[in-house]
């Protein structure tokens, strides 16, 4: 049991560190198609991983969570994103409202949020962010 909530506590935090290292990269103004392709690479393994070993580990409420909190992220995040795009948030808007949404899933399922919990909350915006369809090109020019 110890062994898999390691294993899970490390595939989260690998996928939340790819993340944040795109987000960074691009904050540098680095090249970001290599650290999207790192980042990809990253999480695609995680991802194995964790389907790998998730049949062999026992039934945990931190992997329900996790799992949940991933889905909640990618919904929070597409429904913000479209609020942008019909002028009703600000672009500065979205991410408080994509993590709002997961917030009171959670809430509303009865989960007691936590500082951790709150930071893979973060980190899966993060990546559900990156996974958004680029609507610009690297010039800032809009991509129709």
């Amino acid at each position: 049991m110890e062994k898999a909530l390691i294993i899970i506590g490390v595939c989260a935090a690998l996928i939340i560190g790819a993340g944040y290292l795109v987000v960074y990269a691009k904050n540098k103004g680095f090249n970001l198609g290599g650290a999207v392709k790192a980042a990809d690479a990253i999480t695609g393994a995680v991802n194995s991983a964790f389907d790998t070993i998730k049949p062999f580990l026992p039934a945990h409420p931190a992997v329900s969570i996790i799992e949940a909190i991933l889905g909640l992220a990618e919904t929070g995040v597409n429904s913000a994103e479209r609020l942008y795009k019909t002028a009703t948030i600000d672009a500065e808007q979205r991410q408080a409202e994509a993590t709002d949404f997961v917030l009171n899933a959670l809430t509303a399922a009865g989960v007691e949020v936590t500082p951790e919990i709150k930071k893979v909350i973060d980190g899966a915006i993060v990546g559900a962010v990156e996974l958004l369809p680029k609507t610009h090109d690297e010039n800032g020019n809009i991509i129709k």
